[in-house]
């Protein structure tokens, strides 16, 4: 590989870096915006969040959502759902998993234990609603408790895999080339061949790209 090559590789790898970290910050931006909604915040506050004053907020803030999905093309879906067995989202009367399973779910955990930060999952098929298997990429980020054994939450951004796709193929490597996404574990974010990966088929050295210095 010549100098002149590898120097345009690094370059288109990092504008598709920058586009990529620009997306993710918009989408974070979102989810605190979604997060500092004053109905969301009393409806978590709710003991019962089936009863009539509690349904009227639920409506409410499921439009509101509502109008953050329809303003964006690479959203497929915002959920909350709060530990106090509150659940809404961006769609009206949803058919959702039973709540025990939903909180379970691996981004409702990562969030739980990473208090408040963001936490980005690998391109997985969405298990949220019934009968239902996009394949998307989550960011999910927990609303902190009001107070001492007070409700928390956490909220589900649900980004359409195809739109993260899309930002890694701008990138022509060659015949053969292409660009892949880890966290800073190790783990994938985005890879164009992830089904090959899960079946063995394929693999990556991920431990030597771990150990990179740059």
């Amino acid at each position: 590989v010549t100098d002149a090559s590898l120097t345009y590789t690094n370059q288109l790898i990092e504008q598709v870096n920058k586009n990529i970290q620009t997306y993710i910050g918009n989408m974070e931006s979102i989810s605190t915006l979604s997060l500092s909604n004053t109905d969301l915040k009393q409806y978590l506050s709710m003991r019962n969040p089936q009863d009539a004053e509690a349904q009227q907020l639920q409506r409410q803030i499921s439009s509101y959502f509502s109008s953050i999905v329809a303003s964006r093309n690479d959203i497929a879906s915002i959920v909350f759902i709060g530990s106090n067995g509150a659940v809404v989202s961006d769609r009206v009367s949803p058919e959702f998993k039973p709540y025990a399973e939903l909180i379970s779910q691996e981004w409702y955990m990562e969030a739980s234990r990473n208090k408040g930060d963001i936490v980005i999952s690998s391109s997985h098929v969405q298990h949220v609603y019934k009968d239902e298997y996009k394949w998307v990429v989550s960011i999910s980020k927990q609303m902190p408790s009001s107070g001492p054994g007070g409700a928390s939450g956490v909220l589900l951004v649900d980004l359409n895999f195809n739109l993260i796709n899309d930002l890694c193929n701008q990138i022509q490597l060659g015949q053969r080339g292409y660009v892949f996404i880890l966290d800073q574990t190790g783990d994938l974010i985005y890879h164009p061949q992830q089904q090959l990966l899960y079946s063995g088929l394929k693999s990556e050295d991920i431990r030597a790209l771990m150990q990179a210095k740059d």
